[in-house]
């Protein structure tokens, strides 16, 4: 749903295993964490750890 609306724009584990990034467009970061807050995976207890940064993308598909 969240990919749908819009708020994910992108997604996938890193090659080696490690994680995965999360890319999504929201206000703020507070807002990043509510949004995860609802997270399956999260509430399974599946994740270990997460970090949350801001990005501004100049230039590719991302930007604006």
């Amino acid at each position: 749903d969240l990919v749908q609306r819009g708020v994910v724009k992108s997604s996938g584990p890193f090659a080696d295993g490690t994680g995965a990034l999360i890319i999504v467009d929201a206000a703020d970061a507070e807002a990043v964490r509510l949004l995860f807050t609802h997270d399956p995976f999260d509430r399974a207890g599946l994740v270990e750890s997460s970090r949350i940064t801001e990005w501004i993308p100049v230039m590719g598909a991302l930007a604006e």
